[in-house]
């Protein structure tokens, strides 16, 4: 029951991942866990595959993970959808910074566009890279942050996930085939001769309505 249960949810990763790698280059899916300790772990997908990072505050802390923001971020669980080449806010700004008729740098809230650098280490589709960002927010405090890259193709994770489907459509076939061959389940061995327990391994043969049941 607990493999059956395990294939099936490998099975639904596989297609939300194909489901993803649709989607990705349109729209960056990203799953992040912000905890009390300052680190924030995004998963989070790019047009070549899956990105995992760990962000941590080293200069800054909560409520101040971003504080240009209207509502302070809360701890725990957070899911976004940004379509890359949008307005991205709480991120160092590329621009000069706006000022108004006196000189004074007031908030805005473009701070950069939406897009996804390659890691500093890269080979077919696998990456890793570890950055750090300091910048000045409009309000005036110094962040600092790191940040840990790890980066998965989805030809890999897909592949992965699929591998458990095809190992119990594998098994599923291989059962029926047994079954109409009056073959041992276990090992295989011809049961014509003792029906009712294999002697090879031992195993007791299913009855005849246990083998007319769908496996």
């Amino acid at each position: 029951m607990i493999r059956r249960s395990l294939e099936l949810f490998a099975i639904v990763l596989c297609v939300g991942s194909l489901f993803l790698w649709i989607r990705s280059p349109r729209i960056s899916d990203g799953l992040s866990l912000l905890t009390h300790g300052d680190t924030r772990y995004v998963l989070a997908t790019h047009p070549q595959g899956i990105d995992l990072d760990v962000i941590t505050n080293f200069r800054s802390h909560p409520p101040t993970w971003n504080p240009d923001a209207s509502t302070p971020p809360q701890e725990g669980w957070s899911y976004s959808a940004i379509k890359w080449g949008m307005a991205e806010e709480g991120a160092p700004s590329t621009a000069p910074p706006n000022r108004d008729i006196d000189g004074n740098i007031f908030a805005s809230s473009v701070f950069r566009i939406y897009e996804w650098d390659r890691p500093e280490h890269w080979f077919m589709g696998m990456g890793y890279g570890v950055t750090t960002e300091t910048w000045d927010s409009a309000s005036g405090i110094t962040i600092s942050r790191r940040i840990t890259e790890i980066a998965l193709p989805f030809w890999l994770t897909t592949s992965l996930l699929v591998i458990p489907g095809l190992l119990a459509w594998r098994r599923t076939v291989l059962r029926r085939s047994r079954l109409r061959s009056h073959r041992c389940l276990s090992c295989g061995y011809d049961l014509r001769g003792s029906p009712e327990r294999c002697p090879e391994c031992g195993r007791i043969a299913p009855s005849p309505a246990a083998s007319i049941q769908p496996s």
